[in-house]
């Protein structure tokens, strides 16, 4: 996803083509489900969020966007109006003008925030868990015979970029390798249900980096990605599907954690 900031200078961290034309296929892809002007918000809306668009980036121009995500212009630019009004978005004029990312609308929770978000969602939460447990695993198995050599050399990219990723920038960089490997699987129906729950545990993946009680997250997950990446890179599905079952586990015991320490917290208080 080639995108420059105002003075035309790229601003999608010096990704390689390949890194940038799985993001375009992965959230620039026809609204083929729901209405479109839904997904043309919603896929804009996670390009953003999980990490594909930087602060600052440039939208890619009208024409190219429209033909991209296969909707009407003015079903686009209603889209952008709604994200202009989230906060998302902002439009210049002039010369160097254009439409670019203002804010990932991302603030990092407290524990007590995110503990109380976790109760709230109540059964949502185990759905969402079962979701990623389900559907990822097979995801990496399908990605380990069918993936190119192409995207497997994106895989590998995102994954020695997330190992030098800082705490802070950790989450952006899990959940696009995450996505590139679902990518991979070739299955939209598949990179949907992914992107489903990518978004909908954002905040509470997001925080785990700086749980103080969690070790040491970059090692732990880059480890986990490792094995993943490995997998898919020999071909052995079956590998890859029990790495990506190991590290959805104990991410899953994680968030679960966090719940049951606060509800004992509560209970000794």
């Amino acid at each position: 996803m080639v995108v420059r900031d105002a003075g035309g200078t790229s601003v999608h961290d010096a990704m390689p083509p390949g890194v940038s034309a799985v993001l375009d296929d992965v959230f620039l892809r026809h609204a083929h489900w729901h209405s479109a002007y839904e997904v043309a918000v919603q896929r804009l809306a996670q390009a953003i969020k999980l990490g594909a668009l930087s602060v600052g980036a440039r939208l890619p121009p009208e024409r190219e966007l429209v033909e991209r995500l296969g909707v009407s212009r003015t079903t686009l630019r209603e889209a952008v109006r709604a994200l202009q009004q989230q906060g998302y978005l902002k439009t210049s004029r002039g010369r160097l003008g254009g439409t670019f990312v203002a804010s990932r609308q991302i603030r990092q929770l407290s524990r007590a925030e995110i503990t109380r978000s976790i109760r709230e969602m109540g059964g949502t939460l185990q759905d969402l868990l079962d979701l990623r447990t389900s559907v990822e695993p097979a995801a990496a198995e399908l990605a380990a015979s069918r993936a190119t050599d192409e995207q497997i050399e994106v895989l590998r990219w995102l994954l020695e970029r997330s190992q030098s990723a800082t705490v802070p920038d950790l989450r952006q960089a899990d959940s696009t390798l995450h996505i590139a490997i679902t990518h991979a699987a070739n299955s939209n129906r598949v990179l949907d249900l992914v992107l489903e729950e990518q978004m909908r545990l954002h905040d509470i993946l997001a925080y785990l980096p700086f749980a103080r009680d969690n070790g040491d997250p970059v090692a732990r997950s880059t480890g986990q990605h490792g094995k993943i990446v490995d997998a898919i890179a020999r071909r052995d599905g079956a590998a890859a599907r029990h790495a990506m079952m190991d590290h959805i586990a104990a991410t899953n015991e994680i968030i679960l954690g966090l719940l049951q320490r606060r509800s004992s917290s509560r209970s000794s208080s």
